[in-house]
């Protein structure tokens, strides 16, 4: 465990690792740039210890370690930037339990939303690549914040401003100092974690880095949030065993969130042994049918389904590869060109094709003959019209050229309530009480 100086403020810095687009994706600002030239050096200079929220590599679950560091954190810095709805809700928790010492940043990429906008912040300027345009501005600027934050007593909580009663909260010291330890503890392998990603090392050397952290997090307590960063570091190595291994470890409170339920799903179709690709497709599924679709369930299904036909396809069952590509009900439709999904136990209905109609689209009129809407008096008028589109394309070929469609549809449009189908094979009127064509 990490061994610090206990007479320096812990400052928590609440902000995303890596590089993040801004909406239209014009740009990206680079956090982890903020934070190693900016954040970390002006916690140096005003002799504070900083620990950071590895808030992507959680895949956005807000979890124990993170409101016990929004709690106690005698200073937390709180990045606004694309106003993320996770930072947001856990500036609102800091607000509530501590009345001060709580510094707010933002890049200058657009303005804040109207609540927060009147509280005072520190702006950071980026160039049209997303770096920082005067990091050394920023980094003075910040440094003397906390340098003031040590011993400000001024409140900067809206919650506390207004209720002059407001109690917050009040914890032994001893709690305190539990909790520091904890939280620094758990930075430490966070980070050793991250490098161990970033460094690019040989698969072997990766993984028997990643299992020795876990025993280090196995051996505490089993710190959960430790154990669901390396369960999303392992993919890096395609370690994917390990990584179903530490999904089906976790509490069912942590199971039966939906980013860990699709990266089991993931980790099952990589690695594939017995039954492990039916199980993904059914986790996704039953993600999709409780929280919706969303770009990466719909990604890890397509990946299940595409690594299924190309098994099939490089053993020579070309039949074999044209069910696994389409005859499974569990593939959502605009997987395969659709745009409603098809389920288990369900079955698509011809009641429900829509039969087009100039204007847009209707649903078939009862009665409606299931070859599409030949037999249907609603849909005689808009196939004529159809039949003669279809044949005006057909007359651009040449003078001289007009389809029995086109005859047909003229006589149609002549006798709007005779059947399309009241025809023989010539093209002449059917006798409905013979059977046959008057020239018959």
């Amino acid at each position: 465990m990490t061994v610090t100086d206990p007479s320096k403020p812990l400052l928590f810095a609440a902000m995303p690792f890596g590089r993040k687009d801004e909406p239209g994706g014009a740009r990206a600002v680079n956090f982890d740039a903020l934070y190693d030239e900016c954040i970390k050096p002006a916690a140096a200079a005003a002799d504070v210890e900083v620990i950071r929220a590895d808030e992507e590599t959680l895949g956005g679950i807000i979890h124990r370690p993170m409101y016990e560091r929004l709690l106690l954190a005698e200073i937390v810095v709180a990045d606004l930037t694309f106003a993320n709805a996770n930072v947001f809700y856990e500036l609102g928790v800091r607000h509530a339990a501590r009345p001060r010492s709580t510094i707010l940043i933002y890049a200058q990429i657009g303005q804040l939303p109207f609540d927060v906008a009147p509280i005072r912040a520190i702006p950071y300027k980026l160039d049209d690549g997303g770096a920082l345009v005067a990091p050394d501005a920023l980094r003075e600027e910040l440094a003397e914040r906390l340098e003031i934050a040590k011993t400000d007593e001024v409140v900067d909580s809206p919650l506390f401003q207004l209720l002059e009663d407001y109690p917050g909260i009040s914890l032994a010291h001893e709690v305190t100092e539990a909790f520091r330890d904890r939280a620094l503890w758990v930075s430490d392998l966070t980070i050793r974690t991250n490098e161990v990603v970033r460094r690019g090392l040989e698969k072997d050397v990766a993984r028997a880095a990643l299992q020795e952290i876990e025993e280090e997090a196995r051996g505490a307590d089993s710190e959960q949030q430790l154990l669901i960063t390396l369960m999303l570091a392992y993919p890096s190595i395609e370690a994917w065993g390990e990584m179903v291994r530490i999904a089906e470890s976790l509490p069912d409170g942590f199971k039966a969130v939906p980013t860990i339920r699709e990266q089991l799903a993931l980790a099952l179709s990589r690695r594939n042994e017995g039954d492990d690709r039916n199980r993904a497709i059914d986790i996704i599924n039953e993600v999709i049918e409780e929280h919706g679709e969303s770009p990466e369930s719909l990604g890890i299904l397509g990946r299940c389904f595409k690594a299924r036909w190309m098994e099939k396809e490089e053993g020579g069952d070309a039949g074999a590869a044209r069910r696994a590509r389409h005859g499974d009900r569990r593939v959502p439709a605009r997987l395969r060109g659709g745009s409603a999904r098809l389920l288990p136990g369900r079955e698509p209905s011809h009641a429900a094709r829509p039969a087009r109609r100039a204007g847009g689209l209707r649903p078939r009129a009862a009665g409606c003959s299931s070859r599409g809407v030949r037999g249907c008096a609603q849909g005689r008028a808009p196939l004529a019209r159809l039949l003669g589109a279809r044949d005006r394309t057909r007359d651009r070929r040449g003078p001289g050229r007009r389809g029995r469609g086109t005859a047909r549809a003229e006589r149609h449009a002549r006798h709007p309530t005779r059947r399309l189908d009241a025809e023989d094979d010539r093209g002449q009127p059917r006798d409905p009480d013979r059977g046959a064509s008057p020239a018959g």
